[in-house]
């Protein structure tokens, strides 16, 4: 949605028939690094809700928490792999404002 779509040739999508595409190339990434090492341990992270200044986008939680479901779902049956689930709270300062987008670990 970011780039109007031009990854799938202008077509809109709903963010859950984007996932599986995202659990496809997840599980290419993961294998090849399988390959070089199959005792490494891959961490996914859990996709974070839309930011609108400093905030979560409430409106957006039961979206994301759906993608994050599929693509969790997605990698279950990988070996040494961990999804990463985590919550941003609602009505706090959760991202930074600059770069915006980003959760704000540093707590400033």
């Amino acid at each position: 949605q970011y780039c109007d779509y031009k990854c799938y040739n202008g077509t809109v999508l709903e963010p859950a028939e984007i996932a599986p595409v995202t659990v496809a190339n997840l599980l290419r990434l993961i294998r090849a690094v399988h390959a070089e090492n199959p005792a490494a341990f891959v961490l996914v992270m859990a996709l974070y809700p839309d930011a609108s200044r400093s905030l979560v986008v409430e409106e957006t939680l039961d979206t994301i928490a759906a993608i994050n479901a599929q693509v969790k779902e997605g990698l279950r049956a990988e070996p040494n792999v961990a999804f990463v689930d985590f919550d941003l709270a609602p009505g706090q300062d959760m991202f930074q404002v600059k770069p915006p987008g980003h959760p704000n670990c540093r707590g400033d």
